[in-house]
């Protein structure tokens, strides 16, 4: 995805003569933040994640460069979540983060003539790509339908037919195709997440900060754009499946390590 990245972006710049080109695959790109995380040598792990964050930065997309400061607040208040002294470490690796990013921003704004900052101005953001045309459209489709068809939607991929593409938000998208049970049962499936995270934090597990950060890219891509049925949704469901075998794996050897633990108390008493 990296490598196509650049080609595109080189393509483009060649062909149409355009210095400053917005790329959709940072959002593709995006979806294997998790998995760098899980990455146990830190060398590597900072290099791709370094690598992934310039990709986004240069590919002026608004929604990644919104969505990644919030995935690194998930991470870091999951790593130290209920550690002590933890409010401090947290509010300096934010200061950092946040001194980085701006420096990051600045020079590219910069190198751009402006256009990274212009495409967060007012006019830009009402406009939002088009989406708000698409969104009223879209509810005034939805608005016109009987109950039954406002309860299951029109079927996956109708939104194309109306609009020439999807929603550009997947909660839009799943009530217009699927109606007030696909909604329900998006949300449902939203909050299992949010559940599913809570509970690795509880048990302190190591992979809590990566599902933290998944949980956040679940909830805020869809909100800038399609989710379920982008190809990038692979990543995210295998990454989900990975998770939980690493997770049983955990708990099988903290179960071991714990037996070992009682079996050697035993002997001490016996003894």
């Amino acid at each position: 995805y990296i490598g196509v990245f650049f080609y595109a972006q080189a393509s483009i710049q060649q062909i149409y003569g355009e210095d400053n080109v917005v790329l959709n695959y940072s959002y593709f790109i995006m979806s294997f933040i998790p998995y760098c995380l899980l990455i146990e040598n830190r060398k590597i792990r900072l290099t791709l994640l370094g690598i992934i964050f310039l990709v986004l930065i240069l590919s002026f997309k608004r929604g990644p460069l919104v969505i990644l400061p919030m995935m690194y607040l998930i991470y870091q208040y999951s790593q130290v979540h209920k550690k002590k002294y933890a409010f401090f470490r947290l509010v300096l690796q934010i200061i950092c983060f946040a001194c980085i990013f701006f420096l990051a921003f600045t020079f590219v704004d910069k190198s751009s003539g402006g256009f990274l900052s212009e495409r967060f101005s007012k006019e830009q953001l009402e406009d939002g790509s088009n989406r708000n045309v698409m969104w009223h459209i879209a509810m005034t489709d939805i608005e016109q339908r009987d109950f039954f068809t406002l309860l299951i939607g029109k079927g996956s991929g109708s939104s194309i037919k109306l609009l020439g593409s999807g929603c550009h938000n997947e909660w839009l998208e799943f009530l217009f195709s699927f109606g007030v049970i696909g909604v329900v049962l998006y949300l449902g499936f939203g909050l299992a997440l949010i559940n599913r995270y809570r509970y690795l934090l509880k048990v302190k597990s190591i992979y809590a900060p990566a599902l933290g950060v998944e949980v956040i890219f679940f909830w805020c891509v869809g909100l800038f754009s399609g989710f379920y049925f982008t190809h990038s949704s692979l990543y995210f469901f295998a990454f989900l499946g990975l998770l939980e075998s690493l997770h049983r794996q955990e708990i099988l050897a903290n179960g071991e390590f714990y037996q070992f633990n009682l079996s050697s108390c035993i002997r001490q008493q016996n003894s």
